[in-house]
């Protein structure tokens, strides 16, 4: 007799790791653009601001247009742009935090 199959491991671990990290991403930067404007010089916290907010309109709307071979099987033709996209959105969020630091001195 054949086994019930159960569904694999690997697309249960997608789905729940892309359900909750572009959220995340999005409260960090949130968080990053509001503590900004308190801790940073003027043109500082602009910068960090415009930043933050591209992060923002990415994680929340525009992450979808990446076509990745696994998970979601999509084809996008602007699939390139949109992972040189993601890539700065993702070093935006491993970089601010760090310069915000930086410069108030903790």
């Amino acid at each position: 007799p054949r086994r019930k199959s159960l569904p694999p491991v690997g697309d249960l671990a997608f789905a729940v790791v892309w359900a909750y990290l572009p959220f995340l991403y999005t409260a960090l930067f949130a968080k990053t653009m509001v503590s900004s404007g308190n801790t940073l010089s003027w043109a500082g916290a602009k910068i960090a601001q415009l930043l933050c907010f591209c992060g923002i309109v990415h994680f929340l709307f525009l992450t979808d247009l990446i076509g990745y071979r696994f998970g979601r099987g999509i084809i996008n033709s602007e699939q390139e742009g949109a992972h040189n996209l993601e890539r700065l959105c993702w070093r935006f969020a491993i970089l601010l935090p760090i310069y915000q630091e930086s410069m108030t001195g903790e």
